[in-house]
């Protein structure tokens, strides 16, 4: 199943970073390891989203999106008074998109236009972002990554305390988002390379939005 709550470098919510391993989006930069360099960038937190394809009636049972980004078992929410549970997949006129169940977990089928968002329907709780190497065979080196809710300047002794290793965000609703800094602190001596094995993660507990209240 898909990762629905992702790292976005802008909020146009529609290009994630790419998951452990893929390269195709990546948080990336370049550093002066001789003389060691920091660097800050601001980024989001936020479940992934897209744009219906096309008209959804109220009797529709193929959800059809820009992109397809969930896969079977997802709930995705289509306005704040509906849902649909992903059954699996369609493809149609070179359109792809899902078999659903509409207006699950107690929500009402409704018509939806060309162009509405498609959210993936989950709230999470105690979210934590921080940084990991993937290889320690040379040392563990996660301690280049730094997160900060907070702006501070790249040189700024802020970014010293121990709390700016992760970041932990208590609540976040399915429809929102959460913007944070992130540091990477090369130390000087560094030789010239491309280095792959420094990468963030984000855990978090997840719960199907209540669309009751």
């Amino acid at each position: 199943m898909p990762v629905s709550l992702r790292l976005f470098l802008s909020t146009e919510f529609d290009s994630p970073l790419s998951l452990n391993g893929d390269f195709s989006n990546y948080d990336n930069g370049i550093y002066n390891g001789s003389d060691g360099e920091n660097q800050v960038e601001q980024m989001w937190v936020a479940n992934l989203q897209t744009d219906l394809a096309r008209d959804l009636s109220v009797d529709g049972t193929a959800v059809f999106t820009t992109d397809l980004l969930y896969g079977p078992g997802d709930i995705l929410a289509l306005s704040e008074s509906e849902a649909v549970l992903i059954l699996g997949y369609v493809y149609d006129g070179g359109d792809t998109g899902y078999q659903v169940i509409r207006g699950f977990v107690g929500t009402t089928a409704e018509d939806h236009t060309t162009s509405s968002s498609v959210i993936a329907a989950y709230d999470y709780t105690n979210a934590i972002i921080k940084g990991f190497d993937t290889d320690t065979s040379a040392g563990d080196e996660a301690d280049w990554l730094r997160v900060s809710a907070v702006y501070y300047d790249p040189d700024a002794s802020e970014w010293d305390s121990t709390n700016t290793k992760e970041l932990v965000i208590p609540e976040l609703a399915y429809n929102d988002y959460f913007t944070f800094y992130r540091n990477i602190r090369v130390p000087s001596g560094q030789g010239a390379y491309y280095k792959t094995d420094l990468r963030w993660r984000v855990e978090a507990t997840r719960f199907v939005h209540d669309f009751s209240s």
